[in-house]
């Protein structure tokens, strides 16, 4: 494998590390590491948040604290700016339509808080997420196993994990990603371990909570709706308790260019569809694009696809197995979650899709596509056909981890950052800005879902409706309409 470039670390791209050694050199699993530390007393956590709405003290780090790497600036825009300067230690929930930037705001509000000596620890409600925020699942950090409300986690204490209990009093800052996937049943749960752990009647303990997501976009996933009293995390009595404060972000970097495609995909996001958003997204219908990649709702019809396309190419496939290392439970956990293919098939002259960033981000970024032109053992060779910005592009092997909830690696996979570029599922298509996009949107079955695939475009005449957009097809949750529309008058709106 080729030598690679140190990664600058971020938010939405980790910084590389030196692949694990096999599973079979470490005498005990590694997440045994919990033992290792000696827990405080009790009384030598309580308090450790100070009162809401004072400014910030550094803190000193415990000597066990592992060395977080800086996150880089950027320039920000001036509504991510303000929200910047307004974090206190209050609990937030930061949303906004797609485009607007909140991984990159939640990197520099990690940034500052860390800068401040606060211990932060990231973690998102699914696994996909929590790699790609760097960070581990919230189930995982607060060590509740599967619980989803107080009931489970009372009638399963045994099971809790008792070596969780040490980060839960230890950390200052968590950092929830993707919040809406989470119900409101669980926030309580949340808050009833945090309290309990940390023995405390504020809300969450003491711990300064900061949500990211936008309930308009991913619902949770509810297996049986008659077991869950609050669905939505919005309506967890803790949410109200601890005074959750709304941000809203407004500038929309990713469809900025074309005010009227931002306009329209603002009312599909809200469920509005009137007459002058059908007729405008009219002009998309069976638009001829040249090689344009489809979103499907489902696997199926991606892998279909992508696997008659492929057979289409002249030559043979060549097969490239990823290198997963580390603690067998973490390295089932990565491969099931990560966009990376474990067993990568390709031929040149295949269409491919770039689904991580390059070091900086500069040479090539998540989203783009090409066609792949050469093949050598350390790198494939892609011309990337970006309007505007057509080039060729080297790619080596990146770094996918699945880390615990001190930030500790427990496996890593290495893979080209490819994947056959003809279709993708709506859902894998999330953090993309696509270029020459086709959608299939008549099986969408979840809110939101044709609002997520149609905002990957970077404006409408990059997007391709294979059947005319349909009112039954624009839809949210009544009952998240209506928070953000209640949460308005209260919410900092900016720009």
């Amino acid at each position: 494998m080729g030598k690679q470039e140190p990664k600058k670390a971020s938010f939405y791209n980790p910084p590389a590390t030196v692949p694990l050694e096999p599973l079979s050199d470490h005498p005990q699993p590694i997440a045994s590491l919990d033992s290792l530390f000696e827990p405080p007393s009790d009384d030598e956590w309580l308090g450790v948040m100070p009162n809401v709405g004072e400014p910030f003290a550094p803190v000193t780090k415990p000597a066990e604290l592992p060395e977080v790497p800086e996150v880089p600036l950027v320039v920000l825009d001036a509504v991510q700016a303000k929200i910047l300067g307004e974090i206190t230690p209050s609990h937030f929930f930061i949303t906004g339509p797609v485009g607007t930037g909140k991984s990159v705001l939640a990197g520099q509000i990690i940034a500052k808080l860390r800068a401040l000596g606060r211990r932060v620890n990231i973690t998102a409600s699914t696994g996909i997420a929590a790699i790609h925020v760097g960070g581990t699942t919230i189930h995982s950090f607060l060590g509740t196993n599967i619980c989803g409300s107080i009931a489970e986690a009372e009638r399963n204490q045994r099971d809790l994990n008792r070596n969780a209990e040490f980060r839960l009093r230890s950390t200052d800052v968590i950092v929830v990603d993707e919040v809406s996937m989470l119900t409101g049943d669980y926030i309580d749960m949340m808050d009833w371990r945090l309290r309990t752990v940390c023995h405390s009647k504020l809300p969450f303990g003491g711990k300064q909570i900061l949500f990211f997501g936008d309930f308009l976009q991913l619902p949770p996933v509810i297996k049986d709706p008659r077991k869950v009293e609050r669905h939505f995390a919005f309506q967890a009595k803790a949410w109200e308790t601890a005074n959750v404060q709304t941000r809203v972000l407004t500038i929309n970097h990713r469809q900025g260019d074309d005010a009227e495609f931002s306009r329209h995909l603002d009312l599909m996001r809200v469920g509005k569809f009137d007459t002058a958003t059908a007729q405008y997204f009219r002009q998309c219908l069976d638009r001829r694009l040249r090689q344009p990649i489809i979103l499907y709702p489902t696997n199926v019809a991606v892998d279909a696809v992508n696997q008659a396309k492929l057979a289409k190419v002249p030559g043979s496939v060549e097969q490239f197995p990823a290198n997963v290392r580390g603690d067998s439970r973490a390295c089932e956990m990565l491969v099931r979650n990560c966009i990376a293919d474990v067993f990568l098939k390709l031929k040149v002259g295949a269409q491919v899709l770039v689904i991580k960033n390059s070091v900086g981000g500069n040479e090539y970024r998540n989203g783009e596509r090409g066609t792949l032109t050469k093949i050598e053992p350390d790198c494939l060779h892609v011309h990337l056909e970006t309007e505007g910005h057509e080039r060729d592009v080297t790619l080596e092997r990146a770094t996918w981890e699945w880390r615990d909830a001190e930030q500790r690696i427990l496996a890593s996979l290495v893979q080209f950052p490819l994947k056959l570029g003809y279709a993708i599922t709506i859902h894998k298509s999330q953090g993309m800005t696509l270029e020459r996009m086709r959608c299939d949107l008549r099986r969408c079955f979840a809110p939101g879902q044709a609002y997520v695939a149609v905002s990957r475009a970077k404006n409408a005449k990059h997007l391709s409706l294979e059947s005319p957009l349909q009112a039954t097809q624009v839809f949210v949750d009544k009952t998240c309409a209506e928070f953000y529309a209640r949460s308005r008058p209260k919410a900092r709106r900016i720009g």
